[in-house]
């Protein structure tokens, strides 16, 4: 066991919406950013209104640098995430080696904009905008598609959660950081390459247990 027993065991179901980002890190940022042992050269952001869950509504902002070296193989790993809920963030750390920090979330969405500011021990750390286009369309595993590899507390988890929802394509008006090095703020991702935007409506999700090894 990775520590003692909680309240809120996996598996979880969760329903909300949310933003996913496709991106393309240079090389140079990687290295700037202490990234460089995730591999490939594409990574998400994701944003998401969870609305319900076994630890009540919440909101959350994840990134994933690329894939990590791991005993079963590459898989993707979140580097950066952070939530509004003490519960989500002890959950998340011991269902699923998640490396949950709380911020503060001020988070709008008139139906046709999502409009994002999030601030960590105080200080204005994330600002984001984005603009719905065009009709819906049915996804299926949108929000994680591929197995979560993550390392916590010498012991390595692997997780394989499912998604589906409504889809439609994004365009950002404003990303931005707080350009912070030293690890304790979010990756300033504004000069990197976005590929692909959209805003996911209505899904559900699945966050299965782990598969725990030491």
């Amino acid at each position: 066991m990775l520590e003692k027993e909680h309240n809120y065991p996996a598996p979880w179901q969760l329903t909300g919406n949310g933003v996913v980002l496709v991106m393309k890190l240079s090389k140079s940022w990687k290295a700037r950013y202490g990234f460089s042992d995730y591999k490939g050269i594409i990574a998400s952001l994701c944003l998401v209104n969870y609305q319900t869950s076994p630890v009540g509504s919440y909101y959350e902002i994840l990134f994933i640098p690329g894939t990590l070296k791991n005993p079963k193989g590459k898989h993707l790993s979140i580097s950066h995430i952070f939530v509004d809920s003490e519960n989500s963030m002890q959950a998340g750390q011991k269902n699923w080696g998640i490396p949950k920090k709380m911020a503060q979330f001020d988070w709008q969405d008139d139906g046709k904009t999502i409009q994002v500011a999030i601030k960590h021990e105080g200080h204005s750390c994330f600002t984001f905008k984005a603009k719905r286009l065009g009709p819906s369309i049915p996804i299926i595993e949108a929000m994680l598609p591929n197995t979560l590899y993550q390392k916590w507390n010498n012991h390595h988890l692997w997780t394989k959660p499912k998604a589906k929802g409504q889809a439609k394509f994004a365009t950002i008006i404003n990303l931005s950081g707080c350009d912070n090095e030293d690890g304790q703020g979010f990756p300033d991702l504004s000069n990197q390459t976005i590929l692909a935007a959209s805003i996911i409506d209505g899904f559900s999700m699945l966050f299965p247990k782990a598969i725990q090894e030491e």
